[in-house]
């Protein structure tokens, strides 16, 4: 008997599998803004740009990280117009 998901979930093992994933630390989260243009530097942005370099990022876990740099002076904050943005020094 043939079995869909499993089938699918096999296939998906095999694509997705050799990609090396990364953990979500304040080093990567700040490497991955230093290639974001400065008007895309919102928490969103950051966590899209953070997935798209393989790096297992969420919201929190992102926002933790931001923290942590803004706390090390490595990244600026500004909110503009009600959007808050986050700036490499």
């Amino acid at each position: 008997m043939f079995d869909n998901n499993s089938a699918w979930r096999d296939a998906f093992d095999d694509i997705f599998g050799s990609l090396d994933i990364r953990e979500c630390t304040p080093l990567a989260i700040l490497d991955t803004i230093k290639t974001m243009p400065r008007a895309s530097n919102r928490l969103d942005d950051i966590v899209i740009a953070a997935r798209s370099r393989n790096i297992a990022a969420n919201d929190d876990d992102v926002l933790s990280c931001l923290r942590t740099l803004y706390r090390d002076g490595k990244i600026g904050f500004r909110e503009i117009a009600g959007r808050q943005f986050f700036i490499t020094q």
